[in-house]
């Protein structure tokens, strides 16, 4: 929740989706044109995500590698902690900018620290960095995690990708928007413009909605869990009391012999009883708030 706080509730996110054997091919000019046709998108950034092999030093670094136009950076909120981003004037120039973490591990791994300019040599291929990204919460709409990744221009991806086809399209909701009735009007417009395919849109609050609902049912199997606690708490209680005045009839009759009255004796159990759930419900929370913070 404090990653939507950050990034906000308008971000949609768009993934081809083939039909049986036949992959769909998003076109960049169609995905460049979706804003200007008033279906509810302000913004789109298309990239192409997959994985990649770094060598920094003698070591071989596993990271993401993210071929973005530079519309990524602000729907991400993405900042930069040295250098700069890269940009659509860069064209096929092989540039790269460097996530924080990704950042760290290459220079515990070469010894140094990751400068600006330094060459990065990335599946056979040698890159220069232009910029390193400061720390950024990861993107679970986008599936994106800067923190690991590496960003080049888009049209760098022919030098690494070897069907350098869009992944995945960012976009961010017009103001106001309906995100169910845009998410149909998106749809629709690759459909006509996509044979064969289409794709898949979900936004963020869509899968709000769906945290919510599931922790509505992680709230309810609590509250059941809870329920039978305190059936079977309220059983051990009775047991107790029956248990107490099994044993205490001597006492129980010598009270009544002296004068005490039915409600007297009453009283005093239920006053027994009542002192002994307390003290059980005070420790028992005690120690579930212990436990949850030792857990947590």
């Amino acid at each position: 929740m404090r990653q939507f706080e950050v990034m906000g509730v308008d971000l949609a996110v768009i993934t081809p989706r083939g039909e049986g054997a036949t992959p769909t091919v998003l076109p960049p000019e169609i995905v460049r044109a979706l804003p200007s046709h008033g279906l509810g998108i302000v913004q789109v950034a298309p990239f192409i995500a997959t994985g990649t092999m770094i060598r920094a030093g003698g070591a071989t670094i596993q990271a993401n590698l993210i071929a973005a136009t530079d519309g990524l950076y602000a729907l991400t909120q993405a900042t930069v902690a040295q250098g700069r981003r890269t940009s659509e004037l860069d064209g096929f120039a092989p540039f790269v900018v460097l996530g924080a973490e990704l950042a760290r591990d290459m220079a515990i791994a070469a010894g140094q620290p990751v400068r600006i300019g330094d060459a990065v040599r990335m599946d056979d291929q040698v890159l220069t960095v232009i910029g390193v990204l400061g720390p950024a919460f990861p993107v679970p709409l986008l599936s994106l995690d800067l923190d690991r990744s590496a960003v080049i221009p888009f049209r760098t991806a022919r030098r690494l990708v070897p069907d350098p086809q869009i992944t995945t399209v960012a976009a961010r909701l017009t103001p106001g928007a309906d995100d169910r009735a845009t998410a149909a009007r998106v749809a629709d417009y690759f459909q006509a413009r996509l044979r064969p395919g289409g794709v898949q849109v979900q936004t963020a609050r869509q899968l709000v909605d769906g945290l919510e609902q599931q922790m509505r049912v992680y709230g309810l199997l609590l509250l059941a869990i809870g329920a039978v606690s305190l059936v079977v708490g309220g059983v051990g209680v009775m047991n107790v009391m029956l248990m107490s005045v099994m044993e205490r009839r001597r006492e129980i009759g010598l009270r009544l012999a002296i004068g005490a009255r039915r409600r007297d004796i009453r009283t005093m159990f239920l006053t027994e009883a009542l002192i002994l759930a307390t003290l059980g419900s005070l420790l028992g929370t005690g120690l579930g708030t212990l436990a949850g913070w030792l857990f947590a």
